[in-house]
């Protein structure tokens, strides 16, 4: 083996280590919020075949639940900085309509939402296994509670199929 080749090994032995060490070290010292990961609601698509059963009477959704978490920690410690707003709705009995074909719009009627947490166009619903309920989940960095804005408002929400929106469902968030 000539000097050469030594030095060519020995330089590959070092890229090695240098490359494993650096894996290690992202492992070890990962930061806990990185981790944290919400999945967001996607934007209200309609089918094909929703744009073509147009001019149908579109329900008015039936809350079944909410539930309002606020933050519990300061910014960018964890996901416990994180504000969680999870509505579940579903048809009303009877209707024989996958309730994945319809979006939902949310509107503030009354109040503000100082985190913009409803946006301005309509949301799809989550892929669970119901057709006829489902949930949406909206989050957004509330941190700890001495760093809380009010949350009290009035929503409206309302189903979306095709073009088409439904009568609303009004409650109060606080």
């Amino acid at each position: 083996m000539t000097v050469s080749s030594q030095k060519q090994g020995t330089f590959e032995l070092k890229r090695t280590i240098d490359r494993c060490a650096l894996i290690l070290g992202f492992f070890l010292f990962a930061v806990p919020s990185w981790a944290c990961s919400f999945g967001g609601n996607g934007r209200y698509e309609p089918s094909v075949s929703v744009n073509a059963q147009e001019n149908q009477e579109i329900p008015s959704p039936i809350l079944k639940e909410t539930d309002l978490q606020r933050g519990t920690a300061a910014a960018g410690f964890s996901c416990d900085d994180a504000g969680v707003f999870r509505i579940e709705i579903s048809l009303p009995e009877g209707d024989k309509r996958n309730i994945k074909e319809f979006g939902l719009q949310f509107e503030v009627v009354e109040g503000t939402d100082p985190y913009e947490i409803f946006p301005d166009v309509p949301v799809a619903l989550s892929d669970d296994m119901s057709t006829i309920s489902s949930s949406v989940l909206f989050a957004w960095l509330d941190g700890s509670p001495k760093e809380h804005l009010p949350l009290e408002m009035t929503i409206e929400v309302r189903f979306v199929y095709g073009t088409q929106k439904g009568p609303p469902l009004r409650f109060r968030m606080k």
